[in-house]
């Protein structure tokens, strides 16, 4: 099942890559590049399960496809119940199909650390982006799953892998 998941986020996220690459052969959808790369957003659940503070910079600035990295935390008190420490990094790949709307894919790692003790989840993103290139504001609504994986004994059939669905919606200030 879990297999099936996977292939089927592979597949998306291919033919994702492949309408991106069609639909900027055409000049008359091309956007401007944005004109601050760095971004601060509050995010409710998403990476950092209830709520995460990210920081966002552009790395690569270009008319339809942008590359960004993404690292964020979230705290939980001891009392919660919840492992302690979120620290979410991510690599986005923004596809702009006008001056405002955006599409995301990227992928992650969320790191966590509970009483000295550190493990972690694989993640994704795919998302649609609100961001006037020249203007501050920037709103993004995304699914971002969980992968877990653990290993048994060495065994092949030991191995054990759960994803959690999971998604998000941000606010953020660019600067």
């Amino acid at each position: 099942m879990l297999h099936r998941i996977l292939k089927l986020i592979v597949c998306l996220l291919f033919n994702f890559f492949v309408i991106a690459a069609t639909l900027s052969q055409n000049t008359e959808i091309r956007a401007g590049v944005f004109s601050y790369k760095n971004s601060v957003q509050t995010e409710l659940f998403g990476h950092g399960l209830i709520y995460s503070i990210n920081y966002e910079r552009i790395i690569l600035n270009r008319p339809i496809f942008n590359t960004s990295g993404q690292a964020g935390f979230s705290y939980y008190p001891a009392g919660t119940g919840l492992i302690r420490l979120w620290l979410p990094v991510l690599f986005n790949e923004i596809v702009s199909f006008n001056n405002n709307h955006h599409a995301e894919c990227g992928l992650g790692y969320v790191f966590r650390e509970d009483v000295g003790e550190w493990d972690g989840l694989l993640t994704c993103r795919l998302g649609y982006r609100y961001q006037n290139p020249t203007e501050r504001l920037v709103i993004r609504l995304a699914f971002t799953p969980f992968f877990e994986i653990k290993s048994g004994n060495g065994n092949e059939d030991s191995k054990n892998t759960t994803w959690y669905p999971s998604g998000g919606i941000s606010v953020g200030y660019c600067f």
